[in-house]
């Protein structure tokens, strides 16, 4: 788990793009757009915006990550999930 807090409360996306190029080890330019995954101006929005607790979580780069209206990032390992067939069986 790799656990950072915003300078800035309207720097929301670029701490979640820090803590993940942390986690992962890589420059934050080399990972791909936080838009591919959610909407970037709604995130931006609900944190800046909150009247109370608010936490969002999403997944990116293969890691589950939760922010909060309080500027803590939190990214954590997904952790794997089995694969189920159309069926819903489990498949190894």
């Amino acid at each position: 788990m790799s656990e950072r807090s915003m300078p800035h409360r309207d720097e929301p996306l670029f701490a979640i793009l820090e803590a993940v190029a942390d986690r992962q080890g890589v420059d934050v330019l080399e990972l791909p757009p936080l838009g591919h995954v959610v909407d970037t101006d709604a995130l931006t929005t609900v944190l800046a915006d909150a009247s109370g607790p608010v936490t969002v979580s999403f997944r990116y780069e293969g890691s589950e990550i939760t922010v909060d209206d309080r500027g803590r990032v939190q990214v954590d390992d997904v952790a794997a999930s089995p694969v189920s067939d159309e069926a819903g069986r489990r498949r190894a």
